[in-house]
């Protein structure tokens, strides 16, 4: 039986920087026991979390950036942050660059759909800001790249759960 905590758990693992709906699905399956109808729902609600991050994503790193990058004060943890945003920016400019310099908004796709760590949406709308794409079109391949993503983790996790199950001779 599906539990609520379960399901806020998948949603604010999906929606996170961090985790977004790669290790979201992983902790579904987990937490539901293999695959089965509470892992459908887990994921479906871990994926549609995760789909909300291209649409706020850029406002949000406007807002952010404005605050890092203009601060002025004293303070030395602030200093801190904005060296590491700084340095953040310019990695996924080049990391992100190279598949959008070649396939384009394809490319951005491509680089969300990725399921290794800072290749998701996060990354994956901030390259887009960062690399001035058209906002509706980045959406888009951020949607695209996130739809990959899941869609290899459930792959890779019903497929092993498959092969357990054979050599278990269930």
């Amino acid at each position: 039986m599906l539990q609520i905590e379960h399901a806020l758990l998948a949603f604010l693992l999906g929606i996170s920087p961090l985790t977004e709906c790669r290790i979201a699905i992983i902790t579904a399956f987990i937490l539901s026991g293999g695959a089965s109808l509470d892992f459908a729902v887990l994921t479906a609600i871990s994926v549609a979390s995760n789909l909300i991050v291209p649409f706020i994503a850029i406002y949000i790193l406007l807002i952010l950036e404005k605050y890092i990058l203009n601060y002025s004060g004293s303070n030395s943890l602030m200093d801190f942050i904005k060296r590491l945003y700084v340095k953040y920016i310019l990695r996924v400019k080049e990391r992100a660059g190279r598949y959008v310099g070649r396939w384009g908004y394809i490319g951005l796709a491509l680089f969300v759909g990725v399921p290794l760590p800072f290749t998701g949406a996060w990354t994956g709308s901030l390259a887009a800001y960062i690399l001035n794409l058209e906002y509706r079109k980045a959406v888009i391949a951020n949607v695209v790249g996130i739809l990959i993503a899941a869609s290899i983790v459930v792959a890779a996790l019903l497929t092993g759960n498959y092969f357990i199950i054979l050599y278990r001779g269930e």
